[in-house]
C-alpha cells in the first residue's frame, strides 16, 4: 500500500489539498475515486488524530486566483520564504 495515509507520522508535515471536485462529485471511475475529495477527508481526520494540520478546499479551479492564493497562503504560513 502506497498510500501516504498508511505511512503517516506524527513529524509529518502539513497538506493542502486542493480538488477541483466537490464533495457531491460522484464517483464516476477510478480517476475521479483516487482524485475525490472525500479521501481528502479520510486523510484530513487520520492526521488531525496525529496533530498534523491538514486544509482540504473543494470546487476550486486548478490555476484560479482562488487556488494560488490558498497555495500561496499555506507555503507562507508553513514554510520559510528567502
Amino acid at each position: 500500500m502506497a498510500e501516504a495515509i498508511h505511512h503517516l507520522t506524527k513529524d509529518d508535515p502539513p497538506a493542502l489539498l486542493i480538488y477541483s471536485y466537490t464533495m457531491d462529485t460522484k464517483i464516476t471511475g477510478q480517476g475521479v475515486g483516487i482524485h475525490h475529495p472525500r479521501f481528502g477527508m479520510v486523510l484530513k481526520e487520520k492526521m488531525d488524530a496525529l496533530g498534523i494540520e491538514c486544509q482540504v478546499r473543494t470546487g476550486v479551479r486548478p490555476g484560479s486566483e482562488e487556488w494560488t492564493t490558498l497555495a500561496m497562503e499555506f507555503v507562507k504560513k508553513h514554510f520559510e520564504m528567502k
